[in-house]
């Protein structure tokens, strides 16, 4: 692999990494309407860490950022 793989790679796994962090956000948001008291807001950033490796895990898990280039084309 090259140095362009490998910067790839970290450049999709940065973008998954954001869009896990802003979806949970997003969903304790629209489950309290916008308004967020501070228990659930503190309960939300506790369980943060644990969704961030569940999910990343799973990805690695089952290899979906392996071969992801594989497919692609111009």
């Amino acid at each position: 692999m090259n140095i362009n793989l490998y910067s790839k790679r970290a450049i999709v796994i940065g973008i998954d990494l954001f869009l896990i962090i802003a979806c949970y956000f997003l969903a304790f948001f629209l489950r309290f309407e916008m308004t967020l008291p501070a228990k659930e807001f503190h309960m939300m950033l506790m369980t943060l860490p644990i969704v961030i490796l569940l999910r990343m895990g799973c990805f690695w898990l089952f290899g979906l950022y392996r071969g992801m280039w594989h497919f692609a084309s111009a």
